[in-house]
């Protein structure tokens, strides 16, 4: 499955130095359980995300690591278990957010806002919009209404078999797409964030 090229957004949309796309980006991210594996399309690991051991459920946090196993940040619900629809990218074992991510109303489609403040102290917020299922989320910056990043859940191609190897049956996987100039984090908080709320409203 060949992902379309993005256009450059404007200004970096950046919260972790030296982590900025200088082309398009896809990356295969697989549901393991309660863990992600996020992989490049050539079945190199780039990010895991597990939870924090002997974590209880309320306020549940999840480690979000690098290839290395250091951790870059952690993602965590704000509200009750089963019924948050705010989620947070917080500075590793603290409260510091990042960025806060919010579920919007909406009938028919699934919609939510990311807001965020870049690394050269710009504020941002990028819209979340697409179909219920996950099949297709386009994250769009709002100042610019350029598209910064597109999630897909993942439909069987034999081009990806490779990174297919270790996915397992029943489970969510998804291709996430990075425009060039924008932090391929923040892109796979938002895939895990609509992975979550799609879980609790049994949209998935």
């Amino acid at each position: 499955m060949a992902s379309a090229q993005l256009r450059p957004v404007p200004q970096q949309l950046a919260i972790f130095k030296n982590k900025v796309a200088s082309e398009t980006q896809t990356f295969f991210v697989k549901e393991q359980g309660d863990k992600f594996d996020v992989t490049t399309l050539d079945g190199l690991r780039w990010m895991s995300v597990v939870p924090e051991a002997g974590r209880i459920v309320w306020n549940a946090r999840k480690h979000v690591k690098d290839a290395q196993g250091n951790i870059v940040f952690d993602f965590i619900q704000k509200g009750f278990p089963h019924q948050a629809t705010t989620f947070a990218v917080v500075e590793k074992n603290s409260k510091k957010e990042h960025m806060r991510l919010k579920k919007k109303f909406s009938l028919f489609r699934f919609k939510a806002q990311g807001k965020f403040t870049t690394i050269s102290g710009t504020p941002v917020k990028l819209i979340m919009k697409g179909n219920r299922s996950g099949l297709s989320i386009n994250v769009t910056d709002k100042s610019s209404g350029t598209v910064a990043g597109r999630i897909e859940r993942y439909v069987q191609d034999a081009t990806l078999k490779k990174v297919m190897k270790e996915a397992m049956p029943g489970r969510q996987n998804y291709l996430v797409t990075v425009a060039p100039g924008v932090d391929p984090a923040l892109m796979v908080a938002m895939c895990i964030y609509m992975d979550e709320i799609n879980e609790q409203s049994g949209t998935r």
